[in-house]
């Protein structure tokens, strides 16, 4: 079975509604209209990230297609980024191996285009895939490796995500000082950065460790 769901956070992609939709037939209306070969492999990267959570069928197809596009005219940055798109199909429909194949692949291509925010959001994804997997030290590893390039960046938004995850993880292990901890440093680079998705991400976390550290001191007290 596919693991959609269980995978969902490694893309933003809205759920198939019909805006969702609607703004997927104009970016496929202006890829055809493109005649520059990185235009269009920028644009099927682009297609298949808006794609991964829509038609992910769809996704794959147009992750191929940016993968030779960009292969073909020796395009590294974009194969950092088809590699990464695919990584997220794969770690969707269960086939881990390939997942983790292609975010090294996607790893090694943004190094060697110095693209420092696609290293960064891979590791970042590869942290989420460990961390759903049940990995949890292989998760805050790549979690704090990313961060520390996030960091070197400058950005907020990248932070926060960062943090936000490693608390996941903390809470997961009934280490609720540490999760508020980062819960807490996460809320501040996502409220610098004024992304008010992550602040309701942060808030809504910060909830749930009060009432699993609720939930266990009851169990204990029984």
């Amino acid at each position: 079975a596919l693991l959609w769901s269980v995978f969902s956070i490694l893309s933003t992609c809205l759920p198939a509604q019909a805006p969702a939709l609607q703004k997927l037939d104009s970016m496929e209306r202006a890829l055809s209209s493109m005649s520059d070969l990185g235009q269009q492999a920028g644009q099927m990267n682009a297609l298949a990230f808006a794609c991964l959570s829509v038609d992910p069928q769809k996704a794959l197809l147009y992750a191929q297609k940016a993968l030779t596009t960009a292969r073909e005219n020796k395009l590294v940055p974009q194969m950092g980024k088809a590699h990464n798109h695919l990584a997220s199909y794969y770690a969707g429909a269960g086939q881990i191996e390939k997942a983790f194949e292609h975010y090294d692949s996607s790893l090694y291509y943004n190094r060697q285009s110095n693209t420092e925010v696609g290293v960064a959001n891979v590791l970042n994804n590869m942290g989420v895939l460990h961390y759903r997997l049940g990995h949890y030290d292989q998760a805050l590893q790549h979690y704090f490796d990313a961060l520390r390039v996030f960091e070197k960046l400058g950005d907020h938004a990248g932070m926060g995500r960062g943090l936000l995850n490693a608390a996941n993880v903390y809470m997961e292990q009934n280490n609720y000082e540490k999760a508020i901890h980062y819960d807490t440093l996460a809320l501040q680079h996502y409220k610098t950065a004024g992304n008010a998705n992550g602040i309701a991400s942060v808030l809504g976390n910060v909830a749930n460790v009060c009432q699993k550290n609720k939930d266990l001191q009851k169990a204990a007290t029984r």
